[in-house]
């Protein structure tokens, strides 16, 4: 998206400077220098501070839940990049409700953070937590004391 204002900025700029007016081409090329500075330095997403920012008690759960229920054999996932970690987060994208088709264009459960991956868990940061919370509970039959599957 800021690509796409540096490539407006920058023909506007040169009808400005082929038109003379060389003060106002100076001020749009400030802003331009600006929005070109904030695109490089900005850093690129990743898996781990993606789910620690927006899932922290998708998090919690799977870090205190399998230590509850040792006996039954349920895994522990952190928000570690690793490839078992990357392919379950995926996998309950994928089985989630909340998560519309079209979302789920081109994503698989392949363990590896890609761009697929990458823009689905940002596109549905507001809720994440929920997504990954509810699809966990539900996988690993997580329930309250009513013996109700926990949900957020």
């Amino acid at each position: 998206m800021k690509i796409n204002k540096l490539a407006e900025l920058n023909e506007i700029l040169t009808e400005l400077e082929d038109e003379g007016f060389f003060r106002e081409a100076e001020v749009l090329h400030q802003e331009f220098i600006k929005i070109s500075q904030v695109t490089l330095d900005q850093p690129k997403p990743n898996f781990k501070d993606m789910l620690t920012e927006y899932a922290p008690s998708f998090l919690k759960l799977c870090r205190t839940y399998p230590t509850k229920v040792k006996a039954f054999g349920v895994p522990t996932y952190t928000a570690d990049p690793t490839s078992a970690n990357i392919k379950f987060v995926q996998e309950l994208l994928l089985a989630s409700p909340y998560v519309k088709a079209e979302d789920k264009k081109g994503l698989v459960a392949d363990g590896a953070f890609g761009p697929a991956t990458m823009k689905i868990m940002d596109n549905l940061r507001r809720l994440l937590n929920k997504i990954l919370h509810d699809a966990y509970a539900a996988k690993y039959q997580v329930k309250d004391s009513s013996g109700k599957i926990i949900t957020l």
